[in-house]
């Protein structure tokens, strides 16, 4: 017995259906929803106050010239001793701790 075979139909899932009602739900949920105003809160910020210190433009300038020859702030250092220079610099400096040394 030789039954015929029929054309064979391919399977799909058609999913037009679930996109038109998952559009219906989300069109729903956007014009059901109450949107509240949220409520402020008034806040006072502190106002910036620094203690302004007066800019001490004080600095040491050291030189040296060609033979040698220590200068701090255009006075010229004894000898070319690097105690002298360094007493020389805390002299100039006096009770300032760390100036620039240019």
């Amino acid at each position: 017995m030789n039954i015929a075979s029929g054309r064979k139909e391919e399977l799909d899932v058609n999913i037009t259906p679930l996109i038109d009602v998952v559009f219906l739900l989300l069109i729903f949920f956007m014009v059901s929803t109450t949107f509240e105003r949220e409520s402020e809160i008034e806040i006072v910020l502190p106002q910036a106050a620094a203690n302004v210190t007066p800019a001490d433009d004080f600095s040491l300038e050291v030189t040296i010239d060609a033979e040698g020859t220590f200068y701090v702030n255009g006075k010229r250092v004894i000898n070319t001793k690097i105690e002298t220079l360094k007493k020389a610099m805390q002299e100039m400096a006096g009770e300032r701790k760390d100036p620039p040394i240019i």
